[in-house]
């Protein structure tokens, strides 16, 4: 049905729909290559049937009972729900690692927002998501159990 074309700079973005159908898909100029074409889920269904994917567990690191640790890709961003305990006691520790097609650019750190703590000595985790994939726990100790949520741009 047609191309839009969008640049800012050295920067360029292309939407481009299919004939007969709903399907858009971009894709982006960083100033020196375009990126591969990828389908945008922009309706309900695109999001809510996109699959939530359970990952193998790595370093002891176990899933707490009636929740999940898992990921998944819509609308360009990486989502992971993450409730684990009991893993390695050790700083960036990998709790699991995510295959080619989930993995961020760029690596991602993240540090959980609270409103109080509890407790002394308390150490509050970080994550770390890295381009080869690995999704790291670190400053935390192997007794706790962490849930943190996170969504990441793709691009």
């Amino acid at each position: 049905r047609g191309i839009q074309f969008a640049s800012g700079g050295n920067y360029s973005t292309q939407i481009a729909w299919v004939n007969g159908t709903n399907d858009q898909y971009v894709r982006f100029h960083n100033g020196t290559s375009w990126s591969a074409w990828s389908k945008q889920a922009f309706n309900q269904n695109d999001l809510t049937n996109t699959a939530w994917i359970t990952p193998t567990s790595q370093n002891g690191w176990k899933v707490m009972s009636g929740l999940r640790c898992a990921y998944r890709k819509a609308l360009g961003l990486l989502f992971l729900d993450i409730h684990v305990y009991g893993g390695t006691n050790t700083s960036a520790i990998v709790i699991f690692n995510l295959p080619v097609g989930y993995r961020p650019a760029n690596r991602s750190n993240h540090v959980p927002v609270i409103s109080a703590l509890g407790g002394s000595g308390f150490t509050l985790p970080g994550l770390q998501v890295l381009p080869s994939g690995d999704v790291q726990i670190f400053d935390q100790r192997n007794t706790d159990f962490h849930k943190l949520t996170v969504i990441i741009p793709m691009e």
